[in-house]
């Protein structure tokens, strides 16, 4: 995957010192080079063919990123963790991947059960999420559009219409060898790209607070992610429509 996946590493991965003044827990998973982002889906149990699609959209947007240079010359890569659809290991990979590996942030969690058990835990951990996968994807062409239009909406980095995101998203999957596209993996690519885009808005001083403050304001016009702070009760239902699955486009 060109540097977008990682093997866990069973280790902090910090800086042992910022240049920029800010704490070191603030900037866990940033080096000089790389930006570490966690994942944990269902690859396998009841949701594992969706998980497969979300861990495709996800990969698909961080080659695209790390071939345009990655965010301020540092390339994003990617650790995904399986677990299965069942709490107790979805709270085993959320403590790894926060407290272990130390990831700078979360991106597209996957299933309903992710967001219970979750939620609390990044709050505590004080890791940001962006993109939890709830429910089933948009089931409909208009409903995708309307996904796109209102992911377009709040774009800055630079403006773009939804026509352009979704010939990002194909010519993105594409590179990736990806056999087929999906309504969950285009949701996945574009929670992934609100990321980036908050991470290139956060400046070269790449930390996780100026991260939670970016996606609030970026959310604003699109439910498209869980920021820090906020309540599981209030979780928006990310992007999702009530629907058979994950269909093709």
């Amino acid at each position: 995957m060109r540097g977008t996946t990682r093997q866990s590493r069973g280790m902090a991965w910090v800086d042992e010192v910022s240049p920029f003044g800010t704490p070191i827990a603030d900037r866990a998973g940033v080096s000089p080079t790389e930006v570490l982002i966690g994942q944990t889906v269902g690859l396998t149990g009841p949701v594992g063919a969706v998980a497969r699609e979300v861990v495709l959209g996800t990969q698909a947007l961080l080659q695209s990123v790390n071939d345009a240079g990655g965010i301020h010359g540092r390339r994003l890569c990617l650790l995904t963790l399986d677990d299965a659809h069942e709490p107790s290991r979805i709270v085993h990979n959320l403590h790894h991947l926060a407290r272990v590996d130390t990831v700078f942030a979360l991106a597209n969690l996957t299933g309903v059960v992710n967001c219970p058990v979750g939620a609390p835990l990044m709050e505590v951990w004080s890791t940001p999420c962006v993109g939890w996968m709830v429910g089933a994807p948009a089931d409909s062409r208009q409903l995708v559009w309307q996904v796109l239009t209102a992911h377009a909406r709040r774009s800055v980095h630079p403006p773009v219409q939804a026509w352009q995101l979704w010939l990002s998203y194909q010519v993105a999957m594409r590179r990736l060898g990806a056999l087929r596209l999906s309504a969950a993996s285009l949701e996945a690519y574009l929670h992934a790209r609100l990321l980036s885009d908050a991470m290139r808005l956060c400046g070269p001083d790449l930390c996780r607070s100026r991260l939670v403050a970016v996606v609030r304001g970026l959310a604003e016009s699109v439910a498209c992610g869980l920021p820090l702070g906020t309540s599981a009760r209030a979780q928006p239902q990310v992007l999702s429509h009530k629907g058979p699955g994950a269909s093709e486009l």
